[in-house]
């Protein structure tokens, strides 16, 4: 599922003219998933868009510098379990590649 998402947040970040979802301005839409890229940032999962998704990682990076986006998510950053979660996610990255590249074959 989240493949998916990421994939067609890919594909409409390729097609807008702006640096969000839907074009210029910063929307719902945005609002909306920011969340949940977020939560996998946090497992330790962004290679699910570093170097495949461009589009995604630029479109995080630019909405992680937003003031709302700030004051949403530094109050939480991770400590504690959240850290034990986000090493196992690097951790776990080696098993998850290379059922990544079946679905990828698979297509």
């Amino acid at each position: 599922v989240y493949e998916r998402m990421l994939d067609e947040m890919n594909a409409a970040l390729e097609k807008t003219d702006g640096p969000y979802l839907v074009g210029s301005q910063f929307t719902l839409a945005d609002v909306a998933l920011a969340p949940y890229v977020e939560r996998l940032d946090r497992l330790g999962l962004s290679r699910l868009w570093e170097n495949a998704r461009p589009h995604v990682a630029r479109w995080f990076s630019r909405v992680r510098e937003r003031a709302s986006f700030k004051a949403a998510f530094d109050p939480y950053e991770p400590h504690g379990y959240d850290d034990l979660v986000r090493r196992g996610g690097v951790d776990l990255w080696p098993k998850i590649e290379p059922l990544r590249n079946c679905r990828a074959r698979a297509g």
